[in-house]
């Protein structure tokens, strides 16, 4: 005899395999958002007082070449609107009495928080065109 196809009331369906039950969808975001997290801001004093990085002397010169009158960055390899930013991070840093190293963590921050950030952006897009198993992935 052939089973039917269809669940009836008292037999629900199994759940496939490979779904989740919605509270693990969250939770599995939440552990990789915390894990993102971890490896972008851990370290981000490693080396300093000096830069390490070789993006960050041709960045920090780039600001300090605005602070001098034009705002311009003249330098389009990396994108203008960081550098507009790094460029308000150093008044402030400076305001407060910071030095050069403190600049570059700053900057490092900025950095790493745009990297975490697009843990959550990824998500939501990948959610959009495929559901929460693609946006998770």
């Amino acid at each position: 005899m052939l089973k039917n196809s269809r669940a009836s009331a008292d037999h629900p369906q199994s759940a496939s395999p490979r779904s989740l039950p919605p509270d693990a969808w969250g939770t599995a975001l939440l552990l990789i958002g915390a894990a993102g997290f971890a490896l972008r801001f851990i370290g981000l004093a490693w080396g300093l007082p000096y830069e390490m990085h070789p993006d960050e002397p041709v960045i920090l010169a780039t600001v300090e070449r605005m602070s001098w009158g034009s705002l311009n960055p003249g330098f389009f390899i990396y994108p203008g609107f960081f550098m507009y930013q790094v460029f308000l991070l150093s008044r402030v840093v400076f305001g407060m009495g910071g030095e050069h190293a403190d600049l570059i963590y700053a900057a490092r921050v900025l950095t790493a928080m745009y990297g975490w950030l697009t843990i959550g952006f990824v998500y939501l897009l990948g959610t959009r065109l495929g559901g929460r198993r693609l946006g998770t992935i």
